[in-house]
């Protein structure tokens, strides 16, 4: 072999060498790539459910909370009193809501209509109110008992109240919530049965 045959023979093989070295680097740059590619989005994935766990802590620490409740008159010492005239008993009670959140409820909806054992009690419910926090608004519940046959009724052991509101937020697109609350309301007692916010 010539001389120049062996120096075009190295140079040759030493390009083939670089090449596949080359080749080599280009193919571990490539899988290093796709690696921090699917390490970004993995990263990326976490930083959107931790986002998400944030932001649903912050809200449900800061968004309104109501609660209702009966109170009893200041006056009379009781959750409730009845009045009888012409047309029947009217009985008469009154609820306390009141934001404990950390946010004004806005658009409080009180339904016209709560439910009571064994009927149904008309209100004239406020226009849509708000409630900073911790402030509180009173609601006066007023229903006839038509007499029917002249005969009393019996109060004495009480009635089942069920009522629920909702109202909305300002910090989370305007969510609605609701508060239900279902009381055993005696003259001297309100007993507490179940309450839900959702």
């Amino acid at each position: 072999m010539k001389k120049n045959d062996k120096i075009t023979f190295s140079i040759s093989v030493i390009a083939i060498l670089c090449s596949l070295a080359a080749l080599f680097l280009h193919v571990r740059s490539n899988h290093l790539a796709n690696q921090a590619l699917n390490t970004s989005k993995e990263s990326n994935k976490y930083a959107k459910e931790a986002l998400e766990a944030s932001k649903f802590f912050f809200l449900n620490e800061q968004r309104p909370y109501l609660v209702i409740q009966p109170v009893k008159y200041p006056d009379r010492k009781e959750y409730f009193f009845i009045i009888e005239d012409t047309d029947g008993f009217h009985s008469f009670f009154q609820l306390e809501l009141k934001n404990i959140g950390n946010s004004p409820a806005k658009n409080i909806f009180i339904p016209p209509i709560l439910f009571i054992e064994g009927g149904t009690i008309k209100i004239d419910p406020p226009e849509l109110i708000t409630l900073a926090p911790q402030e509180k608004t009173y609601l006066l519940a007023h229903y006839v008992i038509e007499l029917q046959d002249q005969q009393t009724p019996d109060f004495k052991n009480g009635f089942n109240l069920q009522v629920t509101i909702s109202y909305q937020d300002n910090i989370s697109n305007d969510h609605t919530y609701k508060t239900s609350i279902h009381y055993r309301i005696r003259q001297n007692s309100a007993q507490l049965i179940k309450s839900e916010m959702h």
